[in-house]
């Protein structure tokens, strides 16, 4: 709690998980190390993280792996690069958060998140970007959220889709280590290659 008021939130965490990891505190202490987790959690101003990986797939192109292709007038051969294909790549995700003070118990959460599977050849990157803001509600033990959200994919460096809804979430403990939490969402999404696959979800 002092590392807390005094803004070492990272020593706070520290502590508190070096605190659980004993596993002999009486009842009564570990719910005090659960609720100034959560607390410590949900204060948490800015944060993110960063994902680098190998991205091995045997079928980079989405394509079929049948040499050919049948009609009623008879299969018709494929050429090399109709066929799917294997590669490696660099697959990288990432995401970053803000919460700004609106209130005593109200945040405005903005959060930015990023994926990307790259090949040699750039025909067959896949690439993400999504945004979400809006405001964050603590009542009790429970947090609230409700966000503005969007999103765009590239495929093949090209526009592929575009989405936009909103995005809403509701946290609540319902023991010592088990929570319920409920997400819900409602989305437009804008298929740039195929007006037909336009939809909401």
């Amino acid at each position: 709690r002092v590392d807390a008021l005094i803004g070492n939130f990272l020593d706070a965490r520290r502590e508190l998980r070096a605190a659980e990891a004993t596993g002999q505190l009486p009842p009564e202490v570990r719910q005090q190390v659960r609720f100034f987790s959560n607390a410590l959690t949900a204060l948490k101003r800015v944060g993110g993280g960063l994902e680098v990986s190998l991205a091995p797939s045997t079928n980079i192109n989405r394509a079929t792996s049948s040499d050919t292709l049948g009609t009623v007038i008879g299969d018709f051969t494929l050429s090399d690069d109709a066929r799917a294909q294997s590669g490696v790549g660099l697959s990288v995700q990432g995401q970053s958060y803000a919460r700004l003070p609106l209130g005593r118990k109200t945040d405005l959460l903005l959060s930015a998140s990023g994926s990307a599977d790259l090949y040699r050849q750039s025909e067959f990157d896949d690439l993400i970007a999504a945004f979400q803001a809006g405001p964050q509600w603590l009542s009790g033990k429970d947090r609230m959220s409700l966000s503005a959200a969007s999103s765009w994919r590239w495929y093949g460096l090209d526009p592929y889709t575009f989405d936009y809804g909103l995005t809403g979430d509701w946290q609540h403990p319902i023991g010592g280590r088990t929570q319920l939490k409920l997400d819900v969402s409602a989305f437009r999404e804008d298929n740039r290659r195929d007006d037909l696959e336009d939809g909401e979800r």
